[in-house]
Parts: structure tokens; C-alpha cells; sequence
């Protein structure tokens, strides 16, 4: 009897510890849950309303913009006439207000270890009373993702803050900017390519539902391979880089457009019109991309090699209807004629 005591109350003990054990363990998981929380949701040490910020300056590529609110809108500083595309700047002003820290680093003596002394960026943001407040990126720690920062009012305390902040500042000012949109087109609804250059000049359309080439030299069906080629690559027309807003007169000699080496001239149905729109094609960039400006436009914008190649090479001679192809469409529509005419003779 008195070993089942003693059994059962060291029974007893044993499930009390594994409980007692459990609950601290509990404890700990919700303590380091809410630790984790409060970390992921970060502690605010700046904000502003959004409607106080007057003026947002940083760098972009090595040079230092400005941008500013006039009458609710931003604009560029010292250019009135840039295109500000404000979704893109708002997610710069979204990201740094309210202004989150993951972790506080104070009485930090040596703050060029996080990369202070050659910031990442420099972000200077005015606000409607007149003052400002300057935020410092510095490095960025590899092992968490998240930056180092620093503001103007402290030169100790050091924030690890999440990338957004620098996810935000894109690599060149026209990603700041609102582009012209290129015209619709697809392969269903383009009706006519004309290409011209210092080497051959032809025209491409449809009539009656058949593609002709036309030239000096030619004038016949087209091969429908190589149209369909050539019509795929305009269907898939893209800028690749934004490169000037108000780009015109002697400065489009720059990019080899005050006297384009080509021209392309698309025409294309729209909302049951047709529309005709001609792309100017200047120098290539280090990368082979054209530089190229629609016409009555200003923008200046590159396209891809691969949009603009097809066209210089063929001539209007390899782009007529091959024989083989010819007697292929002549077979084909033979075999119809013959479908239809057994078709016709069995209902009979």
C-alpha cells in the first residue's frame, strides 16, 4: 500500500511538472508571438500627414531631384512641363509616413559601420510649416534584407527599417513619369505596314483579304509567313526606356532623330476607323535598342532591336508570295471547291 502511494504521488508530481513545463512553455511561444508581432508591425518614430508633405527631394541615379506640390499636384523642380506620374512618387511618400523602425540601435559611436558616412540615399522631405526632415539610408544588412537609417535629429541612434523605403526610389527619373501609351494594335486589327529606310522602301496591306507587298520594284501577294511574322512584332511593339518628355528640333540629333534612318507607318482599325500612326527610328543605344519618337510627339523612348530588325531584312523581292506557296493556297482551294461540289452531289 505504501509503495502504490508512493508510486502515485511521484505519478502525481511528474504530471504536475510536464504541465507546469507546458504552460511555461505556452507562455514563452505567446510572449515570443507577441514579440514577433510588435517587431513585424515596428515602432513608429516619425510620421506626418500625408497632406503636410510639400516637398520630397532624393537621389536617382547619382543626381539629386526635387519634387514639390503646386495647387495639390506634384511637379518636378524647375520643370513644370514633366509629366510627374504621382502614383509612382506616392509610394515614396507612403513608405517613409508613418516611419516604422524594426529595431532602435542607441549611443552608437561609430555610425559609418552602417554605412552613414556613403548613404545609400539622402531623403529630404518638406513640410507645410516650413520645416523638414532628412532621412539617411545607409547599408543594408544582408542577412534580414532590411536597411540601416538614420534622421536628421539624432547623430547616435541608428533604425533598422524594412527595404520599402528603397524598394520605392526606382533608377531613373522617368520612372517618375507618365509615358504617351503606343496605339492599340494586334494582329487582327493591323491593316497596312509601310517601312521605309536608306535601302528599301515597300508597303504591306490588306485588300480583300489578302496581303499585297507594293514597291518601285514589285507589286504582288504577299508571302503570308513573313507578314504574319512582321505583323507579330508590331502586335507586341513595347518602350523599353523613357528617355526626354519635350525632346524636339536640333536636340533629336542626339539620338540620330532629326533625320530618322527609318521610318515605320502602321495602320490599324480602332472603334470601326482606321487610324495611322508613323514611328520615327534613330540610333541604337549601347544595349542595340532603337531610338525612336512617334510622330507629333515629343518623347523620346527606345524599342527593342528585335522590333525594328525584321523589317531591314528583307527586301520587297523575298517578301512576294513564294510559287510554293501559291500552289499550295491554288490546292487548297481546289480541295474546297471539290469538298463542296461531293457535299453538294450527296444531297442530291
Amino acid at each position: 500500500m505504501k509503495r502504490k502511494t508512493i508510486t502515485m504521488s511521484v505519478t502525481v508530481l511528474a504530471l504536475a511538472a510536464l504541465v507546469g513545463g507546458y504552460m511555461t512553455l505556452k507562455e514563452q511561444n505567446e510572449k515570443a508571438e507577441e514579440e514577433e508581432a510588435l517587431l513585424a508591425e515596428g515602432e513608429t518614430v516619425w510620421e506626418t500627414d500625408s497632406d503636410n508633405l510639400e516637398k520630397v527631394s532624393f537621389f536617382i541615379g547619382g543626381s539629386e531631384y526635387t519634387f514639390q506640390k503646386e495647387n495639390g499636384e506634384w511637379q518636378l523642380a524647375d520643370d513644370e512641363t514633366f509629366p510627374v506620374d504621382e502614383t509612382a512618387l506616392e509610394e515614396l511618400t507612403t513608405a517613409v509616413t508613418p516611419l516604422k523602425a524594426l529595431r532602435t540601435l542607441t549611443d552608437v559611436e561609430d555610425t559609418a559601420q552602417y554605412g552613414m558616412e556613403e548613404p545609400q540615399n539622402v531623403i529630404t522631405l518638406g513640410l507645410s510649416d516650413g520645416t523638414e526632415q532628412v532621412l539617411t539610408i545607409g547599408d543594408n544588412n544582408e542577412s534580414t534584407g532590411n536597411d540601416y537609417l538614420m534622421l536628421a535629429d539624432s547623430d547616435s541612434t541608428v533604425y533598422t527599417v524594412s527595404s520599402d523605403i528603397r524598394a520605392a526610389i526606382y533608377d531613373g527619373l522617368y520612372d517618375y513619369a507618365v509615358s504617351e501609351e503606343l496605339p492599340a494594335i494586334t494582329q487582327t486589327n493591323i491593316t497596312g505596314l509601310a517601312f521605309t529606310c536608306a535601302d528599301t522602301s515597300y508597303m504591306l496591306y490588306e485588300e480583300d483579304d489578302v496581303w499585297k507587298v507594293e514597291s518601285d520594284e514589285v507589286k504582288d501577294n504577299a508571302n503570308t509567313d513573313i507578314t504574319s511574322e512582321l505583323a507579330a512584332q508590331i502586335s507586341g511593339l513595347y518602350y523599353v526606356d523613357y528617355l526626354e518628355h519635350n525632346c524636339e528640333g536640333e536636340d533629336l540629333a542626339q539620338y540620330g532623330l532629326a533625320e530618322p534612318s527609318a521610318t515605320l507607318t502602321i495602320t490599324y482599325e480602332e472603334d470601326e476607323s482606321a487610324r495611322s500612326r508613323t514611328i520615327k527610328i534613330g540610333d541604337t543605344d549601347s544595349e542595340g535598342n532603337y531610338y525612336t519618337q512617334l510622330s507629333g510627339s515629343t518623347e523620346v523612348h527606345t524599342i527593342a532591336s528585335g522590333m525594328v530588325e525584321p523589317f531591314l531584312s528583307y527586301t520587297p523581292e523575298e517578301l512576294v508570295q513564294t510559287e510554293t506557296e501559291s500552289e499550295t493556297e491554288a490546292e487548297s482551294t481546289t480541295g474546297e471547291e471539290s469538298e463542296s461540289e461531293t457535299e453538294t452531289e450527296t444531297e442530291e
